[in-house]
């Protein structure tokens, strides 16, 4: 026992008040970060449930934008900014305030910097995709040009705005679902024109009746849907 060493022969194991005290300490610091990140995920997951009751199409797009804004963004400007952390508690636990201040200066610049780079890439998000195949630049222009034309319809006969949006929902829908010549305009409008018609008789309870004109058809007085 005598040439054993004395520091292993008297250390002491905590007790369990030690480590109960010693968790406690620990929770305390860790349960606002925890909460912080359930929060964060809870918030992307509620989007998905949302965008799934909207439709496939908006389900396919909602999640791949919140995956790339993720990954391109959010994880990029939060591992410069964890670097952070480390100096800032040296620097607040030596009350060197100067370095804290500067450091900080200095975090807020380089993210500064690093958010160029990330608007670019999602400002030319779309050419992107669609060098990537998500999406056919001819479908994405058809849909683009359909769905303005039915806005501009939907404002014009003073439809609601739950009608415009059901309506894009119906043609989101047909046009994941079933492919048709992009080739004839007519087609496409034909689709537009259906599915603004079965979200008003959705929406509204009064539709428009048209007059015929020198210049085309107008709207002379509105008509309650049966």
């Amino acid at each position: 026992m005598a040439n054993k060493d004395p520091i292993i022969c008297f250390h002491k194991f905590p007790s369990a008040y030690q480590v109960l005290e010693e968790l406690r300490e620990l929770w305390g610091m860790a349960f606002p970060i925890t909460v912080m990140n359930c929060l964060v995920f809870i918030r992307v997951a509620v989007s998905v449930l949302f965008l799934g009751r909207l439709g496939s199409l908006e389900l396919a797009g909602g999640a791949l934008s919140l995956g790339f804004t993720n990954i391109t963004g959010y994880s990029v400007l939060v591992g410069l900014a964890s670097n952070l952390e480390p100096v800032c508690s040296q620097a607040y636990g030596n009350k060197n305030y100067d370095l804290l201040s500067l450091s900080l200066k200095r975090m807020v610049l380089i993210l500064l910097l690093a958010v160029i780079p990330i608007s670019i890439l999602w400002i030319n998000l779309q050419p992107i995709m669609v060098f990537m195949g998500t999406e056919d630049s001819l479908i994405f222009a058809a849909r683009r040009d359909a769905v303005l034309w039915m806005l501009k319809l939907n404002a014009h006969y003073g439809f609601t705005a739950f009608t415009a949006i059901l309506a894009v929902n119906y043609f989101n829908r047909f046009i994941s679902s079933f492919h048709f010549q992009i080739v004839k305009p007519w087609m496409v409008q034909l689709v537009a024109i259906t599915c603004l018609s079965l979200a008003a008789r959705v929406e509204e309870t009064e539709g428009p009746v048209f007059r015929p004109s020198s210049g085309g058809h107008e709207v002379s007085r509105r008509k309650r849907f049966k």
